[in-house]
């Protein structure tokens, strides 16, 4: 994918195609002394890998999903 996205680019030599997944990274961080965020992170697991989500399901068929939950 990066390779691809270098050629897009013009970066590296060739054609990239564009048919290539969304990417999506969601980072979750700790900021001093709140835990908004690990719980902020659990939510978005569960309804990631909610099979009973048929929107979410859809929607996961085409994009790629980082979560970075630090």
């Amino acid at each position: 994918m990066r390779h691809n996205n270098l050629k897009l680019a013009g970066l590296e030599s060739g054609t990239g195609q564009r048919q290539q997944p969304a990417v999506c990274w969601l980072s979750y961080n700790v900021h001093g002394n709140e835990a908004v965020s690990s719980e902020a992170v659990m939510q978005v697991l569960y309804d990631l890998a909610n099979p009973q989500d048929q929107q979410m399901q859809d929607w996961l068929k085409n994009t790629v999903v980082i979560v970075d939950p630090a």
